[in-house]
C-alpha cells in the first residue's frame, strides 16, 4: 500500500463520554482525513464543511478516507451510521467498521441499490446485505466486551480519479464535522512596512534610534576638501589639455 499521507482536521467539537458504554449523543464527533499519496489522491473539508474525498490513479493502491475520531475502545452502537455521496461505484465510497472480536460491518449507501432505498449492510465483506441491524446481530457487535477497533469512510480504486462529496454523515447518531484549514494572513513585505524618517545629521543603529557622531564633522570637512582637491585637479589637467 502506498505511503499515507495525514491531515487532522481542526476539531469544532469535542467526542463525549467515552469508554465501556458509547459514545455520548451530546456533540458532533471529528474526522481525520488521510490519503494514498503520488498518485493524486486527497481528502480535505470543503469550506462548507463538508468531507471531500478524491482517488488518484493507481487503481490498485490508492484510497482517500475520514476516520472517525475518539470511538475506538467503545462499544458499537446500535444506531445506524450514515453519509449521503455524490457519487458511486462498486462498493466505493462505503462506510467500515471493524470491532474487537475480529468481525467487521461494512455500510454501502443507498447509491448502491443493494437494500431498496435504505443503507446496504454486510459481514466481514460478505455478499449478503441486510439492515443494520441485521448485520450488528450477526457480527456479535452488541456482545459483551466487544469494542470498536476503527470505523471510517473509504473511497478507493473502484472510483479511480474520482472526487466523492460526502454530506450528512453521522455515528451513532452524531454527525460528523470537519473544518476547512483556515486561510493564513499574509506578512507584510519589507517594502511595504511604514518606516521612520531619521533626522539630518544622525546615523542609524540597529535599535532604529538616531544617534550624533563626534566624528560627523570631521568626516564632512575631509569631504569636503577631499572634493575640492579632485575639482582642482580635474580643472587643471583639462586646462593642461587644452
Amino acid at each position: 500500500m502506498a505511503a499515507v499521507a495525514v491531515f487532522t482536521i481542526a476539531a469544532l467539537s469535542v467526542a463525549g463520554v467515552l469508554g465501556a458504554g458509547f459514545a455520548s449523543a451530546s456533540t458532533s464527533l471529528t474526522v481525520t482525513l488521510s490519503a494514498s499519496t503520488g498518485d493524486g489522491a486527497s481528502a480535505t473539508c470543503s469550506t462548507s464543511g463538508t468531507i471531500v474525498l478524491t482517488t488518484g490513479s493507481d487503481v490498485s493502491n490508492t484510497y482517500a478516507e475520514a476516520d472517525v475520531n475518539g470511538v475506538d475502545g467503545t462499544a458499537l452502537s446500535p444506531t445506524e451510521p450514515s453519509f449521503v455521496t455524490d457519487s458511486y461505484n462498486s462498493g466505493s465510497p462505503r462506510w467500515v467498521i471493524e470491532l474487537s472480536n475480529g468481525n467487521s460491518l461494512w455500510g454501502y449507501p443507498p447509491n448502491a441499490g443493494l437494500n431498496g432505498s435504505d443503507f446496504a449492510w454486510a459481514v466481514n465483506n460478505g455478499n449478503t446485505y441486510t439492515s443494520f441491524a441485521t448485520a450488528y446481530t450477526a457480527a456479535d457487535a452488541g456482545a459483551a466486551g466487544v469494542t470498536i477497533s476503527d470505523a471510517f469512510i473509504v473511497e478507493d480504486g473502484d472510483q479511480p480519479s474520482t472526487t466523492d462529496t460526502i454530506s450528512g454523515a453521522t455515528f451513532d447518531g452524531q454527525p460528523l464535522s470537519c473544518a476547512a484549514a483556515p486561510t493564513p494572513t499574509p506578512t507584510p513585505s519589507s517594502s511595504t512596512s511604514p518606516h521612520t524618517a531619521y533626522p539630518t545629521g544622525g546615523v542609524q543603529t540597529g535599535g532604529g534610534k538616531p544617534v550624533s557622531s563626534p566624528w560627523l564633522p570631521f568626516g564632512l570637512g575631509l569631504a569636503l576638501f577631499g572634493g575640492l582637491a579632485l575639482t582642482g585637479g580635474a580643472v587643471a589637467l583639462r586646462r593642461q589639455r587644452g
